[in-house]
């Protein structure tokens, strides 16, 4: 049997938003400051576990609507770059509310329109386009209204 020295992590994980996406929000212990938040965009589904973790969250989604009018209104096709049918992965990664965010718009190159870049911890999002943006950010805000 091998005995291995070696160590392994979560360096990042990417969430790309194309277009409007259907958004579902699941609260449990709502109203208290461990409030769980079960965040369900499209086929992506994101657990946020604290009061002042979803309220950063929120935060920094509003802070990247500086960029939104300079995404186009729509991608012209959402397809482009999505992962094939069948080929998830799981990742679980703790999002603080000291988890250090950015965010950025991104120029245009030749495999993916100009979007929005937005980091916290070890979780990236690439926001494509406005409808994208719109609908996420809806989310984002109204999770934060479910939380005291």
């Amino acid at each position: 049997m091998f005995t291995a020295q070696g160590t392994t992590s979560i360096v990042t994980t990417t969430v790309r938003v194309v277009g409007a996406v259907e958004t579902r929000i699941d609260i449990k212990d709502a109203g208290t400051t461990l409030a769980e938040v079960r965040l369900m965009l499209g086929r992506v589904l994101l657990h946020v576990h604290g009061a002042v973790a979803v309220k950063h969250v929120a935060a920094i989604w509003q802070d990247a609507g500086f960029h939104r009018d300079r995404l186009a209104p729509a991608v012209a096709d959402p397809q482009r770059g999505a992962l094939i049918d069948g080929c998830q992965v799981g990742t679980v990664a703790r999002i603080g509310c000291d988890a250090p965010a950015r965010c950025d718009l991104i120029p245009r190159t030749a495999k993916l329109p100009r979007h929005i870049r937005i980091q916290i911890g070890p979780l990236v999002w690439q926001v494509m386009d406005r409808a994208a943006y719109d609908s996420t950010r809806a989310a984002w805000d109204h999770a934060e209204t479910l939380v005291p």
